[in-house]
């Protein structure tokens, strides 16, 4: 996928991926991107501080994140303990 044909989004807008729009309907299709981007921002200014997307879904989304970190730390870690666990085991049944 080439860069030049990705528009960023903001938020709860989406990537525009133009590579698949005819030439003579691009430069329509991002300016309404640009336009629904705009849109939105009113939108949220509107919206009490609580419900806004950024409040509610991407701190939900770090949330997770966080989460899924240190639920692979601890995997490791209790990984690492049952190996060393396993390790002794074999060399003291012998």
């Amino acid at each position: 996928m080439n860069k030049q044909y990705i528009i960023p989004g903001y938020n709860g807008i989406m990537v525009l991926d133009i590579s698949n729009i005819p030439k003579e309907h691009q430069s329509h299709a991002i300016s309404q991107h640009y336009k629904d981007i705009d849109e939105y921002k009113k939108n949220q200014s509107m919206i009490l501080p609580h419900l806004r997307y950024e409040n509610t879904i991407l701190h939900i989304k770090n949330k997770l994140e966080r989460t899924q970190e240190l639920s692979q730390k601890y995997n490791q870690i209790e990984f690492d303990r049952k190996l060393k666990y396993q390790e002794s085991y074999n060399q003291n049944k012998f």
